[in-house]
Formats: C-alpha cells, structure tokens, sequence
C-alpha cells in the first residue's frame, strides 16, 4: 500500500479489508487496516473496521484503543458508538456497554443487534425488567429471529413468568431454528414447565 494512493485506491482496500472480515480471515484483515490507518488515519471507516476486526479477534482492549483516539477530536457515530459498546460488554463492563448501548439506540432505533446486547446487558445486571423491554423490542422487530425470543423467554424464566416464558419458546420452535437452538429450547420449555407445574400444584 502505497502513500501515494489516491481515493480510488483507498476505497477498493477498505473494500477488500470489509470482504476479509466477512471471510473470517482476520489477520489479513487486520495487516491492511492498520497499514491504511497509519496512512489515512482520519478516515472513520478505518477504524470502524479495525475495531471490528479486534471485536471478533475477542480483543476488546485493542478496540477501544483503536475507537478511543477518535473521541479526542469528534463524537461517535452510531456504528463507532456501537463497536465500542460491544467492547466494553467484552471486557464484563455491562454498566458502561448499557450507558452507551442506549445512546446507541437513540441515534439508531433500527439497530437489531442493538437491542439484543441491550437486553443481554440488562440480564447480566439482573434489571429484568428492562431485559425484558429491550429484548421485546426486538422480538418485535425481528419476529423471525428465534434467538429473540429464546432470550425473551429467558428473561421472562428469572422474573418467574412462566406463562409468558413458554408461548415466546413456543414462537422460536415455529420458526424452525438450527438443532442447537432446538435443543436450547426444549430445555427451557422443560424447565418453564416444571416450575409452572409446580405453582399449579401448590395452588390447588
């Protein structure tokens, strides 16, 4: 890569950079992000796939490095905002990964992903009723996604809404999800049921 590069140039690296990251090769990925940003260090979507490629390298320290530099000259947009939240939820820092997850959502509403690390934030922080108002939000949205409603569901099991529990379990097993799913479910419907059975029989 070239000093002299002109934007033509620039933007087929990005390109490729953007096509070795969906490949899954990261540390080719990785080799042309950081050659592109020692030149072209102002340009956000350098970062922004930098940062990426350290998120799924499961190196959150090195991606808020990469983001942090960005936050002495300009705020976040909403995908920088969104990776470096992620991060944080990498590090166990759920507190500051909700905080900036809901700025997030504020800036975009239609961020899917979003709301489920929202929602997962929530449950690790034991605010289940929030959980349960982001993880809806997106059970909404993506009412195809059956890992929505396995997670709703799961939130639902530790607010001891077993009604609720199961007919959101019900919802991701028709929509005919991949064996490990499946099996996930039958688990917590199992479950649900027992501890609904349970209360039915303590009641009478």
């Amino acid at each position: 890569l070239g000093a002299s590069f002109g934007p033509q140039k620039l933007d087929k690296a990005v390109k490729k950079s953007v096509s070795l990251l969906s490949a899954g090769d990261l540390e080719q990925a990785e080799q042309i992000l950081k050659n592109l940003l020692i030149q072209y260090p102002d340009v956000p979507e350098i970062r922004l796939n930098l940062s990426s490629v350290y998120l799924r390298k499961g190196q959150p320290e090195k991606a808020l490095g990469v983001l942090e530099e960005v936050k002495e000259h300009r705020l976040f947009n909403s995908s920088e905002l969104f990776n470096y939240a992620l991060a944080c939820y990498q590090k166990g820092e759920f507190k500051d990964a909700l905080v900036n997850l809901q700025k997030v959502l504020i800036m975009d509403s239609e961020l899917a992903e979003g709301w489920l690390y929202a929602g997962e934030c929530a449950l690790k922080l034991g605010e289940y009723n929030a959980a349960i108002y982001y993880l809806g939000q997106l059970a909404q949205m993506k009412p195809k996604l059956p890992l929505a409603h396995i997670q709703l569901a799961r939130t639902y099991l530790m607010v001891m809404d077993y009604k609720e529990a199961l007919e959101e379990l019900e919802k991701a097993m028709e929509l005919e999800p991949e064996a490990q799913l499946r099996q996930e479910i039958l688990k917590l419907k199992e479950e649900a049921g027992y501890y609904r059975n349970r209360i039915a029989k303590s009641s009478n």
